[in-house]
């Protein structure tokens, strides 16, 4: 009866329903009894386990702690009415009593299952937060290494490439002036054959350079030699009719036998100089074809080699053009290496953020398990509380029974 009729210190209330406001609790009222289930159940699944993306605030716990303040200031209000009520009506029913304890009851057991909720899903964050920055940070070491990797790859590929194009620019450039070597070689030589073509035709033993001329001249020199050919005919022809003349007129005509043989002596002479002049223009020929031959093969050979020359020159302008491209190539990929890299380095200061940012939220997790803790006892101690009122309301329940049994003879004995 001393819990019953005493003071209790932990009451806002005292025995006369006066208000002691020094004994209310520094917090905030919010709302009704429904507020710091309401903040759990923003953050939980319908299974009441919590979401891996969704992590509860600091704000959130305070606001649960708030409730929790709020329940026990209620529980203990609670109490202290019922105690009031049961000192100021002893003789009424005890329904009310059992009532208001059973209430009592449940509503313990639902803040211990409340409890037993955050605890888990505090254990649930605090595992999420570890895979989070476990996963985040192996992805992030990951995609380092593969693009260190791309970009090494790429680069050792430009440089083979660029290399090769060097190696062979340089070649194609020395064939190139191989090529020019020969073609002025070649170019001196024809000026060399020409002045001396030139210089055979002034002198009058060989006609000029052109191909053309060459042609007409050896038709010229055919020609002559067939008019040669038809003057040998004639001569020999007059040469057998003065032998017929002579023989005709006999030994006797020795003027006419002297002349004879002076024309046989003149006609073996011109036939030396025929057959000389035969000759020599059978060599004339035969070197007028073989130099005809030679120009026409220096030509060709010219030709070719200006071909070969205007190739290499197109090969050259494509090899410069190919260069110029992977030089181009080359500088793109540096610039994506390079912002590549700067996305990197943000990565990593990223990573580095939510480092901080997991340590503070460990922190913060550890902060809010001393407080659960502190809640445990605070519950605890509620709950010795909760025991000490039932036994307090056993007790009245006990005297309330022994007054019903005295007011009954007293009853009796008046009727």
């Amino acid at each position: 009866m001393d819990s019953v009729v005493g003071e209790d210190q932990t009451l806002p209330l005292d025995i006369n329903g006066s208000t002691n406001m020094s004994r209310l609790p520094d917090t905030e009222i919010v709302g009704d009894r429904g507020f710091a289930v309401e903040a759990v159940t923003a953050s939980v699944f319908p299974g009441g386990k919590m979401s891996p993306v969704k992590v509860l605030t600091m704000k959130d716990y305070e606001n649960q702690i708030t409730g929790l303040k709020k329940e026990n200031f209620n529980l203990k209000l609670r109490i202290y009415f019922m105690e009031e009520r049961m000192q100021q009506k002893f003789d009424d029913s005890t329904e009310d009593i059992f009532k208001t304890n059973i209430e009592l009851k449940v509503e313990l057991e639902s803040m211990k299952r409340e409890l037993a909720e955050k605890q888990e899903l505090l254990v649930s964050a605090s595992k999420a937060l570890e895979s989070l920055a476990g996963k985040e940070s192996g992805e992030a070491s990951r995609a380092k290494e593969q693009a260190q990797r791309e970009a090494e790859q790429l680069k050792d590929f430009f440089n083979k490439k660029i290399q090769q194009l060097e190696e062979s620019l340089k070649a194609a450039e020395d064939e190139a002036e191989k090529m020019a070597a020969i073609a002025e070689q070649e170019k001196v030589r024809n000026i060399d054959m020409e002045k001396q073509l030139l210089a055979f035709s002034l002198s009058g033993t060989f006609t000029p350079t052109p191909s053309q001329d060459l042609h007409h001249a050896l038709q010229d020199k055919n020609s002559v030699i067939e008019q040669l050919r038809l003057s040998l005919k004639n001569q020999d022809a007059v040469i057998e009719q003065l032998r017929k003349t002579c023989s005709d007129h006999g030994a006797g005509d020795l003027p006419a036998s002297e002349r004879i043989t002076q024309l046989s002596a003149l006609i073996g002479q011109r036939d030396g100089e025929l057959q000389v002049l035969r000759g020599e223009l059978e060599n004339e020929r035969a070197r007028n074809e073989r130099e005809t031959q030679s120009f026409a093969d220096k030509q060709n050979e010219v030709t070719r080699l200006e071909a070969a020359s205007r190739q290499l020159s197109e090969e050259l302008q494509n090899a410069k053009g190919t260069v110029q491209h992977l030089t181009k190539t080359l500088e793109d990929a540096e610039n994506q290496n390079k912002m590549l890299g700067g996305k990197l380095e943000e990565k990593e200061r990223e990573i580095a953020t939510e480092k901080k940012n997991s340590l503070k939220r460990d922190k913060t997790i550890q902060g809010l398990t001393l407080v659960l803790k502190e809640k445990e006892k605070e519950i605890e101690e509620l709950c010795h509380e909760i025991e000490d009122r039932d036994e307090a309301l056993a007790k009245a329940r006990e005297a309330a029974h022994k007054a019903q049994i005295q007011k009954e003879p007293r009853s009796t004995r008046a009727s």
